[in-house]
């Protein structure tokens, strides 16, 4: 029921896997502005005042994660590498670990 997207990430990362997209994360913002240039020129032709041609929630989102890519993603992603690596969140002095969450599913 649960084996969906998003679900089973921890079991599918690698510290390593989560450095490579790391590595490559100016491929992302390249499509990000690329897909608001798009959407601003269409915005431009169609005059749609600011709508960009529909699809401004979908530039709002883009614009967003642009800024968490250039903020604080690089500090998620350090965290994320640690609960992947050692199955705890790091800085908490007790740790629930993740192995220990498994044994309490029901």
């Amino acid at each position: 029921m649960f084996g969906g997207w998003a679900c089973d990430g921890d079991d599918h990362w690698t510290v390593e896997l989560i450095r490579e997209w790391w590595a490559d994360r100016d491929r992302l913002v390249e499509w990000i502005d690329r897909d608001l240039r798009v959407w601003s020129a269409a915005a431009e032709v169609q005059g749609d005042d600011g709508q960009l041609g529909g699809y401004s929630d979908a530039c709002n989102g883009r614009v967003e994660y642009s800024a968490y890519i250039a903020g604080s993603l690089h500090d998620d992603l350090r965290a994320y590498g640690f609960w992947v690596a050692e199955g705890a969140r790091p800085g908490v002095s007790i740790c629930f670990r993740r192995s220990d969450a498994n044994a309490l599913k029901m």
